[in-house]
């Protein structure tokens, strides 16, 4: 891969980590939640190992008696995001996990964000959805700047003697927005992975 600001190259060193883990130990995160918490887990450890794990910024809607200048976790799961998505229409969605981007100047957060977005991810998991609609979705994130790179990992469970792996795609927005298609071994006469 290209070289990527700190933060966004390591959210991506992240996933090859766990997707190299995980095919040593496949039932080791059973649900996309688990998943989720993971790979969320270990890039709060990393930012706040090193003191960059919170952001700051002056939030409009503060309870009385606090300042206006509030603290913020990093790295952030499913947050409100609003967008266009067709011209004159707003809709918003919730991506599964994102690290928020250092706000530049002292204005407060705008009206229907609440934070700029430095990498999104959204996780498909077992689904039979080809994850085309997370792509398309933050794709417009990025085109309308509310994200500035992303990633959609897409996780199939494949019966032997298929391979077992993961490779990363290139999609329309080249290295701003990438597709990780993983493949991992299905569970035979387990419980239900894909929920």
């Amino acid at each position: 891969m290209a070289a990527y600001p700190y933060m966004v190259q390591t959210a991506f060193n992240v996933l090859q980590t766990i997707f190299d883990e995980w095919h040593v130990a496949p039932y080791r995160w059973m649900r996309e939640r688990d998943l989720q918490a993971e790979i969320g887990g270990r890039l709060n450890t990393i930012f706040s190992m090193q003191g960059l794990g919170t952001v700051k910024g002056n939030y409009k809607w503060v309870a009385p008696g606090f300042e206006p200048e509030q603290e913020w976790n990093r790295v952030s799961y499913e947050p409100y995001v609003g967008y266009e998505y067709e011209p004159g229409k707003r809709t918003h969605c919730h991506p599964d996990i994102v690290i928020w981007k250092d706000r530049e100047g002292s204005e407060p957060i705008p009206e229907g964000q609440l934070w700029p977005i430095l990498w999104a991810c959204e996780l498909k998991y077992g689904s039979p959805d080809d994850g085309s609609g997370d792509i398309k979705k933050l794709t417009t994130l990025i085109e309308q700047e509310y994200v500035q790179f992303g990633c959609c990992v897409k996780v199939q469970f494949v019966t032997s003697p298929a391979p077992v792996g993961y490779k990363w795609v290139y999609t329309s927005l080249g290295r701003q927005l990438w597709s990780a298609d993983v493949w991992m071994p299905r569970q035979e006469g387990g419980p239900d992975a894909s929920s």
